[in-house]
């Protein structure tokens, strides 16, 4: 409840007023909201501004603005590198980095801060001439998350190391193959050769070639792969990287190119759980994409009479922890259809003909946007893998796989193939949430709150400034012994659908009878094959009849149920009137309500400042003393890599010093102790005076001490 109050006052901030509302470009992806920890970027008036998450649960409206005087064109994405440090800036042709401010920063005087900004291949991303951006993705495996993929239209993928070279990109690679230039007779589809989206393989940490992946979607839906693909300075896991040459290592008839590139990355890694390795290039031909993926079967067409665009693309998992992991790919449209994909086929390296995976398609989401140039764009949720954030123009919904992401991954860890065919034909339904729905302006970019002293709560923001807030539903596991030992009551009301209604397989899989693969004639064996079609063309009409029949029967306790419920619902609205307003229980209702809220408000005001005492924010001068200590730790030797074997050596040296300079040292003790000690004349006089001084009080406590004594005698 408190969570929400805050969130609410956050929508308020008058660092997210907009001057004017700012619509963003027909097809230009949109990201204009980011989340740093605590910390919420948004692009107002294409300024951008940095507000404290945690200053704003406290009710204090702290607000700064990251002032680069070198931004000169309108920024549509901005994305937080995985260190927190780096801010990439993406336009329609331009691309830029900033340096963000450090912790503490809300503390600087001035409501600006200046920030250093840098264009990133000036020469490729220029505002003339130069092929539109379709997305810009931060590598997890690039050394100091500071590899920025930057993908354009025409399907080139160009790597930047920005803390090495922001003009010249490390790798620039073709996912899609070069066409040659079509005729305006030629009936191949334009779309075909318009890239929209990129998604990373590193996202899913498994042992196989999927985390040395890329995927590119196209305008027209088509899904291209390239494997292997690395930043040109990574930092990979070394378990990862053992098993990856184990898989291999049992291929000797498939070896070659693929067991060159494993041994190339175990020469560079160490003992340890990160290695820092540059990408091999053992071969040479670059590695060929893979594609287009094949669908099996193919997704389901919202309208068929208009081929939607493709606008989005995103690859997450469900599993891990012991368990196995499945890769998915989220495919979205523009006409609000999200196709739900397993990669069914393991990824693989492919440098000569290769083959194109394929994707079991599981289902297809219809978010109900009642258009087709709407586009959407999906993120994945910090805390639920099986969970991502499906954006539009005028809508958000959340999409969990929660509801068939256990039976599924249980059928996968069982040997027997059949229990995952079962689990396919189940068909469970992926949970779809509405949250939010905006008219008029529309949403530019949304972002998860996911801190354990703030919230769990979605922000969506509009072209006018306007701040949308929803605090998600945590999952909490509930103790079943507990739940086991509750006694059980019967309910109030039983309703009629208590069951759930399974759909009849007849209306669920559309059949096709049989067809004779040459002419039919008069012959035995026609005649045969014939009549086998039409005994099961009746065999399954009346199928057809029965599971209608099935389904009005369903319809109709439907319809019963529903003028239940009406009835019960009446009598609830008069018990319910027949409460006044001034009643001592509504009174007493309203009273309860408002302490309720102060408690909760109280316990979340308590629980801030414990968090504040346990972990408070570093000040300016306890930055700069750490500052002074990282600069002595790197004049020592001890803040670079392997500076532990440099530490050692330096004490070694240090100790043999040491142990020369010794004899000398006790000689000279030894001379000094033989050597008659004489005081100076003013070292002298001040021992006199001390002296002098001592016997004045003996001389004073003397005197004391007789007149007590003749006291004593005279009582």
């Amino acid at each position: 409840m408190a969570g929400r109050a805050w969130l609410e006052t956050l929508a308020e901030h008058p660092a997210l007023h907009s001057a004017a509302d700012a619509p963003p470009p027909s097809g230009q992806r949109v990201s204009r909201v980011a989340v740093r920890g605590a910390d919420l970027i948004a692009t107002v008036d294409n300024e951008l501004r940095i507000i404290s998450l945690s200053d704003a649960k406290r009710g204090v409206e702290t607000s700064k603005v990251l002032y680069a005087p070198e931004l000169d064109f309108p920024v549509e994405s901005i994305l937080v590198n995985a260190t927190g440090k780096l801010l990439a800036l993406v336009g329609t042709y331009q691309v830029a980095i900033i340096v963000l401010p450090r912790r503490g920063y809300e503390k600087q005087v001035g409501s600006q801060i200046h920030v250093n900004l840098v264009r990133l291949g000036t020469f490729y991303h220029a505002p003339q001439g130069s092929v539109p951006i379709a997305q810009a993705v931060w590598h997890p495996l690039g050394e100091n998350s500071a590899s920025l993929l930057v993908l354009t239209a025409d399907g080139v993928v160009r790597e930047y190391d920005v803390t090495r070279n922001v003009d010249e990109p490390q790798q620039t690679i073709a996912c899609v193959p070069r066409r040659n230039k079509r005729s305006v007779f030629s009936a191949e589809d334009d779309d075909s050769s318009v890239a929209v989206s990129l998604a990373v393989g590193a996202s899913c940490t498994t042992g196989d070639w999927l985390m040395l992946s890329l995927f590119v979607l196209m305008q027209n839906g088509d899904v291209w792969a390239l494997c292997p693909f690395l930043p040109k300075h990574a930092v990979v896991n070394v378990r990862a990287i053992h098993a990856l040459a184990s898989v291999e290592s049992k291929k000797p008839a498939e070896g070659g190119a693929p067991l060159r590139y494993v041994g190339a990355l175990l020469r560079q890694i160490s003992d340890g759980e990160l290695a820092r390795v540059t990408s091999p290039h053992i071969v040479a031909m670059p590695p060929k994409p893979q594609g287009p993926l094949r669908f099996k079967p193919e997704p389901v067409e919202l309208d068929d009479e208009y081929a939607p665009a493709a606008s989005d693309l995103l690859l997450t998992q469900i599993g891990g922890d012991g368990a196995p992991r499945v890769p998915i790919l989220c495919i979205a449209s523009c006409d609000g259809r999200v196709d739900i994909c397993l990669v069914a086929e393991p990824i693989g390296p492919s440098w000569d003909k290769p083959t194109p995976p394929t994707l079991a398609v599981y289902e297809s989401i219809d978010l109900a946007l009642g258009g087709h140039d709407d586009r959407v764009f999906l993120s994945a949720d910090p805390l639920y893998p099986d969970t991502f954030v499906a954006t539009s123009r005028s809508a958000v919904h959340v999409v969990s796989f929660q509801s068939w992401a256990e039976s599924l991954l249980a059928a996968v860890g069982v040997a027997d193939q059949s229990a995952l065919g079962d689990a396919l034909k189940q068909g469970e339904r992926s949970q779809v949430t509405h949250e939010a729905q905006v008219d008029g302006p529309v949403l530019v970019g949304t972002a998860m709150v996911n801190d354990v002293y703030l919230s769990y709560a979605l922000l969506a923001l509009t072209s006018d400034g306007q701040l949308i807030t929803k605090e998600l539903e945590l999952r909490v596991a509930l103790d079943e012994a507990a739940v086991e030992a509750a006694p059980v009551e019967a309910p109030a009301y039983r309703s009629l659908l208590a069951s759930g209604f399974k759909v009849p397989d007849a209306l669920q899989r559309p059949r096709q009878a049989p067809v004779a693969k040459g002419p039919l004639d008069g012959t035995p064996g026609s005649l045969r094959t014939f009549g086998t079609a039409a005994a099961e063309v009746r065999t399954q009409l009346a199928d057809i009849v029965h599971a209608g029949n099935t389904v009005q029967a369903r319809l109709d306790i439907q319809l019963h149920e529903l003028k239940r419920q009406l009835d019960k619902l009446d009598s609830i609205a008069k018990r319910a009137d027949s409460f006044s307003a001034d009643s001592p229980l509504a009174a007493r209702l309203e009273r309860v309500a408002a302490a309720q809220t102060a408690v909760v408000q109280r316990l979340d005001a308590l629980l801030q400042r414990l968090m504040d005492q346990h972990q408070p924010q570093l000040s300016v001068y306890e930055h700069r003393w750490f500052d002074e200590l990282q600069r002595m730790a790197r004049e020592f030797g001890v803040a670079e890599a392997g500076s532990r074997y440099v530490a050692l050596e330096r004490l070694h040296r240090l100790e043999h010093q040491l142990s020369v300079l010794r004899p000398s040292l006790a000689s000279l003790k030894g001379s000094s102790q033989q050597a008659p000690e004489r005081l100076g004349s003013r070292q002298l006089e001040r021992v006199e005076r001390q002296l002098a001084h001592e016997a004045a009080v003996l001389s004073l406590a003397r005197a004391k001490a007789q007149y007590l004594q003749a006291a004593l005698r005279a009582s």
